[in-house]
């Protein structure tokens, strides 16, 4: 009993912190980093939302930024590290991190600039927050209480995130929303000024960069299909984020692309409004183009894309979808247990499409119109 009432107490609580020792205003334009329980992976997803959480105040210093997390271990020890991470004034909350917290807790905010989630992600069910039955997804209640800007936009970090959820959330919320469509993985800066997936195997030769006071990590998705706890999705994928656009003008959609990259941890340079075209492009190659220390993949996708070569050709190792802004084209097989949910290991992906397609074309071509209008606006 005695340990029960311990695990209870450990998970009946979550983090609200603010990325700058100023204190939360209702009034400013706000950015959000939801961060999900990391399980097996500890503190990571926390450490990515740091590093974003640095980006963006870099690139929009009269931004706030609010984080809302899991507790990772002790309050104690875990707040200590958010504090060396660059958070303040971390709190912590009585109760599950979940849907109705969070929209509670934002609603009482009038500029929403954007919301972004670093969690483990089911395809059909969501992001997970504290638990299988916490989670941010598509049909959560209440989202619409939430005052998003006219600019804002939603990225949804975990795996598998661009099938259902990104686009039927997009569609929902009349909103620009990126998943990914393949597992994704942890990137970490190397001391050459390139992000590598962060296994030493992974890397060239040399060391990963040491960020004192800081974190150095972002998330980016796979350039191999989807194998995981919910099946094998050989059959296709993308190696970027996709974003996706119902309802929302085409102008927007790119401007509001363009908003989420200047804030993207990329490699060389930090963006700002104010970056030039080459700066900006370059961000945008690194992206969307999957990088590797054994093939000049990333010098090829660049030079597709900067020549406008890229119909029909994706850097993707394996079978690409095609996608346009309200969703992707493919059938997902899953076989159900016998209280009604997907099955885990059941679930496979057919693909119609014979060719690349255009897919990563149009994304680049959006990115840089979206800089063209922040740009005419500035």
């Amino acid at each position: 009993m005695s340990l029960f009432i311990l695990l209870s107490q450990w998970s009946m609580a979550w983090i609200l912190a603010s990325g700058s020792p100023q204190a939360l205003d209702p009034s400013k334009e706000t950015s959000v980093l939801v961060v999900g329980i990391g399980v097996e992976l500890s503190t990571l997803f926390q450490q990515t939302a740091a590093t974003k959480a640095k980006r963006i105040q870099s690139a929009f210093p009269d931004r706030q930024v609010i984080l809302m997390s899991v507790v990772e271990g002790s309050f104690e020890s875990n707040r200590e590290q958010l504090e060396r991470w660059g958070f303040s004034n971390v709190k912590q909350v009585s109760g599950d991190l979940k849907v109705s917290e969070i929209v509670k807790t934002l609603s009482a905010y009038q500029k929403i600039q954007s919301l972004e989630v670093f969690a483990h992600n089911a395809p059909h069910y969501g992001s997970k927050l504290n638990g299988v039955r916490t989670r941010f997804n598509y049909d959560s209640p209440d989202l619409e209480k939430i005052n998003f800007t006219r600019d804002a936009y939603i990225i949804l970090h975990g795996c598998n995130s661009g099938f259902f959820v990104a686009p039927k959330l997009s569609e929902r919320l009349q909103l620009p929303v990126a998943g990914s469509l393949t597992s994704t993985d942890f990137q970490h800066l190397h001391e050459n000024g390139q992000f590598y997936t962060y296994h030493d195997s992974k890397a060239p030769f040399g060391k990963w960069a040491s960020c004192p006071g800081s974190s150095c990590f972002r998330l980016k998705p796979d350039n191999t299909p989807y194998t995981g706890y919910w099946g094998s999705f050989s059959q296709g994928g993308l190696p970027f984020f996709k974003f996706f656009c119902h309802g929302v003008q085409q102008s927007q959609c790119e401007r509001s692309m363009a908003l989420s990259l200047v804030t993207f941890p990329t490699a060389n340079q930090q963006l700002s409004p104010q970056s030039t075209k080459s700066e900006y492009q370059s961000a945008v190659i690194d992206f969307l183009c999957p990088i590797s220390q054994q093939k000049p993949l990333r010098e090829a996708c660049r030079e597709k894309l900067v020549s406008h070569a890229a119909t029909n050709y994706s850097p993707y190792n394996g079978r690409s979808l095609q996608c346009d802004f309200n969703g992707c084209r493919f059938e997902m097989n899953c076989k159900k247990a016998f209280w009604g949910l997907v099955k885990p290991k059941s679930c496979s992906l057919d693909n119609p499409a014979t060719s690349a397609g255009n897919t990563l074309l149009v994304e680049y071509e959006s990115y840089m119109n979206g800089f063209e209008s922040l740009k005419a606006a500035n």
